[in-house]
Order: C-alpha cells, then structure tokens, then sequence
C-alpha cells in the first residue's frame, strides 16, 4: 500500500514538472485573425476604455469561436485583435462586423471610423494590419 502511493506521488510530481516546463510554450496562432480598429474623437482615455472598448470586448466575446487576443486603447482609438483557433475565415471577419455594428456607443464619444479586416500572420506570433485610425486622420488633417 506504500509502495503505491509513492508511485502514485512520483507521476502526480512528474507531470506537474511536465506542465510547469510546458508553460508558456503553447504554440502561436498561425492562420488569420480579425483586427479590429475603431477611431474616435474623444481624447480621454479612461473614457475611451468605458464608452469604446469595454462595449466592444463585450460583443467580440459573443463572436462563436472568437478568442480575444491583444488590444490596445488610447485617446482617440480602440484596436482588437481577436484569435480563431483553426484561423479566420471570412465567415468569421463578417461574424465580428456584425457584432461591431450591433455595439451602441454613446452619441458624444465621435466615431470618426470602424476598420475590421482578416490580419495575415507573420509567424512569430504577430499580426500586421493597416494603420486605419492614423489613415483616417490624415485624410482628415
């Protein structure tokens, strides 16, 4: 009876061993994902986050099979990038469009723009994509 709860300790210590050397070593998405990319005119950025980015979180997490990945948000911007487990597919980029269209910002935060577009990977783990907020504003200077 001893004997099998020393074996028994062994394998529950080596594969705790196993999943702690294995952290962190998941392997990167390698086929498309969604950017998303939303100009506003508002400056505050703590408002931005309440008014734009939170309400967009909020419906890309009810996209089927969407896992959201990196975001950024600034005075004037809010960026998504949102993983698909097998790659984006068209299906999918129109899926998050959808749920871009159906967010309710409120009416003083200024959309100035909405971008959403497949992003190619480039293998290491990023995802280039258009700069449309900065395009935008260009045009418009």
């Amino acid at each position: 009876m001893v004997a099998i709860r020393w074996i028994l300790l062994a394998l529950s210590l080596g594969l705790l061993l196993f999943a702690f050397k294995m952290r962190g070593r998941a392997e990167p998405f390698s086929g498309p994902a969604v950017f998303v990319d939303v100009c506003v005119a508002e400056q505050d950025v703590k408002r931005v986050a309440r008014e734009v980015h939170n309400p967009v979180m909020k419906a890309l997490k009810l996209v089927p099979g969407a896992i959201p990945g990196s975001s950024l948000t600034t005075g004037g911007k809010t960026q998504h990038l949102v993983l698909f487990r097998d790659g984006a597919t068209r299906r999918d980029l129109a899926a998050v469009q959808e749920a871009l269209n159906r967010v309710v910002f409120a009416a003083d935060i200024g959309i100035l723009s909405r971008h959403v577009e497949l992003a190619q990977p480039l293998g290491d783990g990023r995802f280039p994509h258009s700069q449309a907020c900065t395009e935008y504003q260009r045009q418009q200077g």
